[in-house]
């Protein structure tokens, strides 16, 4: 989809670039464009491991925080 953006009356070239700008962080579909420009193609296998570690390390943070919390620390 394409996203264009007409200068208004009354508009400077800034103000058209900030309202450009909006718009594209606002746009969900360009996550996955702006991912694969950034990092380069993935293979979904790699892309579910990594999410799937950060997910375990997290599980792990909050283990130990429940430990901590239980044995009477901070």
């Amino acid at each position: 989809m394409a996203l264009v953006v007409k200068k208004k009356q009354g508009q400077n070239q800034q103000q058209l670039i900030n309202e450009f700008r909006r718009l594209t962080w606002e746009d969900e579909g360009l996550e996955k464009v702006k991912e694969v420009a950034m990092r380069g193609y993935q293979k979904p296998s790699l892309i579910r491991k990594e999410r799937n570690d950060r997910l375990k390390k997290d599980r792990m943070k909050i283990r130990r925080r429940n430990k901590r919390a239980a044995r009477g620390g901070k």
